[in-house]
């Protein structure tokens, strides 16, 4: 994927991070996040997210909050977790939902991570 690892123009230079790939990518939000919120997007931000619910059940990284910001994108995904993987089909435990918050605004994204440090 050359060239889509560039410099972002909407984010300040000095904190902008360009990395060569994705692994890379996830690795480091790994490694520095306090929380980690997701906008609503396509397949690699669902890439994004369940990578890190997985390595959360897994114990690989540490649990923190999961926020997923716009409650209406994001319901139908966290409604199917629950329904189906948890309550049909039990591959998952209450547990491994515990950490995932939905948020309809900024400010209740923040209070979710205030609330978790």
């Amino acid at each position: 994927f050359p060239g889509i690892f560039i410099q972002n123009e909407y984010i300040d230079p000095q904190y902008n991070i360009v990395l060569t790939n994705m692994a890379a990518r996830k690795q480091l939000f790994w490694d520095i996040s306090t929380a980690f919120v997701a906008l609503p997007g396509g397949y690699g931000t669902l890439d994004e997210v369940t990578e890190c619910m997985t390595l959360m059940q897994m114990g690989i990284i540490k649990r923190r909050p999961i926020i997923l910001q716009d409650a209406e994108f994001w319901r139908p995904l966290t409604s199917w977790l629950h329904d189906i993987l948890l309550s049909e089909y039990k591959v998952i435990k209450a547990d491994d939902l515990s950490y995932v918050h939905l948020s309809s605004t900024p400010k209740e994204t923040i209070e979710i991570i205030k609330k978790s440090i």
